[in-house]
């Protein structure tokens, strides 16, 4: 049987690496992973947080994949740009998309696309991950950050040295990696692979006060217990939350006897057993600074109940200046839901840098019917529906007639949520729906020669220079040496083009 796999991140190699260890497709098993950069591990390698090494230690475990020798990576291939759906189906039994959810969601504020100093999650993310320049997506629909800064203030990325407080709208674990990024000391950022860009601006970083906003309550919070637990133990960070607001919410809930998971359970206890909690308001929070110092305090808010209303700017510089958030209160009878309070409470906090962290979500794959609601493509077990199932989806994208052989993981079959762990499980689904069909006779027949270059030979003739694993030893060999020279575990090249000219360098 041939797979492809379009994706190199945690998805796509997890499924690769349930099919590889299965008894029935041992001995009868090729799989060629397509990612559309010169570099593999997606998530692993440009989403999780430089200070995070830990987690990123996963990807130890898919380069050792990749030395299997029923598997080839072709980086540097675009599926559905140098290589069509159909070419794929031609050559493999079965082609899985692993893609992801790439889209950031929007808060619906007027003006959130067009004011400086305004950006999404994604954008911060990529930057300090140092995903390749040619690949920035950059704000949705309009400059990318590094231009947003030419349009006023000193260049720095995203204006940090601009604004002594920073709003990042979101309770998941993307947001605490945004607001940690901002208050960790920069020497112990120095020590990670955070991009060397990243760290000048962050060095130059006049942000001392980050307010974490979320719609929802403290049973709510879309955490995890050990990334909440580390940034309740930063040093020199005072944390401001409302802890009678959140013991008389608990108590509530306890009385009305609601169920609550021992997850969400677990992170208000943090809240609740932390030393040296201060009140959201009052004179405890540093004072505003005009530079960068090491000694003066940090400050991280904790904000419930609060949803962004609207946007406050500088005329003359389309400069946020603030942001509006009204007060929420929990509908009657159920503790999830929540809705303005009547007549509306609001308050404006003072910033210069909105960062929306409110999840992902995919994009359609042309080819495969899509669900604009859930940014996914619906699915039975990772196993793609039959077009005339979800014809309403394929209104706006060419869906092929049949299915059969398509299968999706991760974000893109699910939606983008969960962590790494979340992935692998989703993955083994996908794989084992694929045995089946395998072991059933429901794939669809190979239709070129079954060579094992045809692809190769087709992207040879589109003067395509796909990167091998052999390749990707050298660029990681190469960033690897570039770390050591500034004391860091690699430095990563961060443009595309650089990283061929590595790759074509013998």
């Amino acid at each position: 049987m041939r797979v492809a796999i379009v994706g190199s991140g945690p998805a796509g190699f997890y499924t690769a690496h349930h099919l590889l260890k299965h008894a029935l497709l041992k001995n009868n098993l090729a799989v060629d992973i397509f990612e559309s950069l010169p570099v593999p591990f997606g998530l692993v390698r440009f989403g999780i947080a430089p200070d995070h090494a830990d987690a990123k230690n996963v990807a130890h475990r898919f380069d050792q994949l990749l030395t299997d020798p029923r598997v080839r990576l072709f980086g540097h291939v675009h599926v559905g740009q140098v290589l069509s759906l159909s070419a794929l189906r031609r050559s493999y039994n079965a082609v899985v998309f692993a893609t992801g959810a790439v889209r950031d969601r929007r808060l619906g504020l007027p003006r959130e696309g067009d004011l400086r100093g305004v950006f999404a999650a994604q954008d911060l993310v990529e930057w300090y991950n140092c995903l390749p320049k040619e690949s920035r997506r950059g704000p949705t629909g309009r400059r990318r950050p590094a231009e947003d800064t030419a349009a006023g203030g000193s260049g720095i990325p995203f204006g940090l040295d601009e604004t002594d407080t920073a709003v990042v709208v979101g309770h998941g674990n993307v947001a605490l990696d945004i607001a940690r990024m901002l208050l960790l000391p920069v020497d112990v950022l120095a020590k990670t692979d955070v991009s060397e860009e990243a760290l000048a601006a962050l060095a130059k970083s006049r942000v001392r006060r980050v307010h974490l906003v979320g719609r929802r309550g403290p049973l709510q919070m879309a955490f995890t217990a050990k990334e909440l637990r580390e940034i309740m133990h930063l040093p020199n960070i005072t944390h401001h939350v409302d802890m009678e607001f959140v013991r008389d919410h608990l108590a509530r809930v306890d009385q009305a006897g609601v169920p609550v998971d021992r997850a969400k359970r677990r992170l208000t206890e943090i809240l609740l057993n932390h030393p040296s909690l201060l009140p959201l308001s009052g004179g405890a929070a540093p004072a505003p600074t005009q530079h960068p110092a090491a000694a003066v305090a940090k400050s991280l808010l904790l904000r419930f109940t609060s949803s962004p209303t609207r946007l406050l700017s500088d005329a003359t510089s389309a400069q946020v200046t603030g942001i509006v958030v009204g007060r929420n209160e929990f509908v009657e009878g159920d503790w999830s839901r929540v809705r303005p309070v009547s007549p509306p409470e609001e308050e404006v906090i003072k910033t210069g840098l909105v960062v929306r962290s409110v999840g992902y979500e995919g994009e359609a794959v042309p080819g495969l019917p899509f669900d604009g609601r859930t940014g996914t493509v619906p699915n039975d077990a990772g196993r793609v529906r039959a077009a005339n199932e979800v014809i309403s989806t394929c209104a706006a994208i060419h869906c092929d007639a049949s299915t059969s052989g398509l299968y999706v993981s991760g974000w893109i079959k699910r939606g983008a949520v969960g962590v790494v762990a979340a992935t692998m499980y989703d993955a083994i689904e996908t794989a084992e729906t694929i045995v089946a069909d395998f072991a059933s006779g429901a794939l669809p027949a190979v239709t070129t020669d079954g060579q094992s270059d045809s692809v190769e030979a087709l992207l040879r003739e589109k003067g395509v220079r796909a990167v091998s694993y052999q390749d990707w030893r050298r660029l990681d060999a190469e960033e690897t040496r570039r770390g050591a020279a500034v004391g860091k575990p690699r430095e990563k090249i961060d443009s595309v083009a650089e990283m061929m000219k590595v790759v074509q360098t013998v």
